[in-house]
Formats: structure tokens, sequence, C-alpha cells
């Protein structure tokens, strides 16, 4: 099996919040100026639609980017805000629950990996 190059979005942090591009310009930007096939999302930075609950319209449009571009998603990016709040840390089963979430939003969106930054 050979290496296939891949892009995590992470990367394009700087123009996507500048406005310089949206979500599918990115998708564009890895497959076609890049060449790369795989697609890593931060959902929470760069949602697809209303994160961590996207519409299913909005999904649709996810893997028709995906299939327009022959983009796959490979990698999604997770992460435990356990100091969500000011005033508290978030208790174990609200932890688990943020990861139960995003376990769910990565199936959707066709994910087979999760990467997860926790404390």
């Amino acid at each position: 099996m050979a290496i296939k190059l891949g892009v995590s979005f992470y990367s394009y942090q700087q123009a996507y919040y500048t406005g310089r591009k949206n979500l599918e310009q990115l998708i564009d930007a890895t497959a076609n100026v890049v060449g790369a096939r795989g697609v890593e999302l931060i959902p929470e930075q760069m949602p697809v639609g209303s994160f961590p609950d996207p519409s299913e319209a909005d999904v649709e449009c996810w893997f028709a980017w995906m299939e327009k571009y022959q983009t796959e998603p490979t990698c999604m990016d997770s992460f435990i805000d356990w100091m969500l709040y000011k005033d508290r840390i978030l208790t174990k089963r609200e932890q688990v629950d943020q990861m139960a979430r995003d376990l769910r939003l990565a199936s959707r969106l066709g994910f087979k990996t999760l990467r997860v930054l926790c404390p």
C-alpha cells in the first residue's frame, strides 16, 4: 500500500479566519493546489454547517464536495474542552459525552479516524 498525501485544515486556519477561503475553497486547494486527497478537519474551528450538529443538507454538501474534488475524509480532530466554563472543570461524564458527540459527528462525515486532543 502506497503512502497517500493529506492536508490538515489546521494549515489553512489563517486563510479561513480572515475570510480569504471558505470550507469548499479549502477542499479545492487541497486537491488542486497541493495535489492531496486526504482531508483532516477541525470541525470546531471550520464547521460543516453548524457544529456539532450539521443539518442533513450540510452533510450532503460535504460529501458532494468530497466527490467534486476527489478528496476523502481521513481524520477528524476532537478537543475535550474540559475548561469550557470559567468557574469549573467538566466532569468526566461531560467529557465522555463530548467524545460520544464527536464520534457520532465523525461517523456522519465519513471519518474513520478521530484524533483526540485532551489534557
